[in-house]
């Protein structure tokens, strides 16, 4: 929706330790959903899956507001 991909707070899950956040506060990954305006087209829907730490900023990856009535 909106032309980007979108974060959720699904954190990454993977074998390799390296990646997972621990009891020191090191970075996890969360899971990206969608394609953009900016993706080749055979990732522009919503199984499309990738992941990316928190901190990084790209044009083309927002997030939604939701609120429940």
């Amino acid at each position: 929706a909106g032309g980007v991909r979108e974060w959720t707070q699904t954190p990454v899950i993977r074998s390799d330790r390296a990646h997972a956040s621990d009891s020191e506060g090191n970075v996890s990954y969360r899971v990206i959903r969608g394609g953009s305006w900016g993706t080749d087209s055979r990732n522009c829907r919503v199984a499309c899956r990738g992941a990316f730490a928190p901190f990084y900023r790209f044009d083309d990856l927002g997030f939604r507001c939701v609120c429940e009535l």
